[in-house]
């Protein structure tokens, strides 16, 4: 069983309106930057206003890139084996590795809060997706490293899998 967590797809239209209006907020943003920079330094020198302009332009650039990355293109997957379950994020079709829960070391399945209350304070994989609206499932687990939790956001089908091969143990 697999499941894929991941923010709605956005239409051609949205995806370019997105794209134009990040690019207008940086081109904006290097204008401001420059122009108010460079005049309140005007004393100091122009060269100060120019720099602080790119600075400032590239670093809400990066922060930009990156919430576009982690919300739009970022997805999470749920790989549901006979007997281990694999948290991956995607980047387009790559996945990258998060943690592997071998279901025979499977402690605990519920809420955030109740693991918490049980287990206390535990080292956490998050296996979480930023825009999604399903609620997030602790399973708490033990390794080579110790007894860890891994937050997922599952759907009804991947939650009742697991609780059912709790069970079985």
């Amino acid at each position: 069983m697999k499941q894929i967590v991941e923010h709605k797809k956005l239409g051609p239209v949205k995806g370019l309106l997105l794209i134009l209006g990040l690019a207008a907020v940086l081109v904006l943003l290097n204008y401001v930057a420059i122009n108010l920079i460079a005049t309140g330094f005007s004393h100091i020198s122009a060269r100060a206003g120019s720099i602080a302009g790119l600075v400032s332009f590239w670093g809400v650039g990066g922060l930009l890139a990156w919430q576009v990355l982690r919300v739009y293109v970022a997805r999470v997957s749920y790989t549901l084996g006979e007997d281990v379950l694999r948290l991956c994020r995607m980047y387009g079709k790559r996945e990258r590795h998060i943690a592997d829960v071998y279901l025979s070391q499977l402690l605990f399945v519920g809420s955030p809060e109740d693991a918490r209350k049980r287990y206390g304070k535990l080292n956490c994989d998050k296996a979480l997706h930023p825009s999604c609206k399903l609620p997030a499932t602790a399973l708490v687990y033990r390794n080579a490293s110790g007894t860890r939790v891994a937050l997922i956001q599952a759907d009804e089908d991947m939650k009742a899998a697991l609780t059912k091969r709790m069970k079985k143990k």
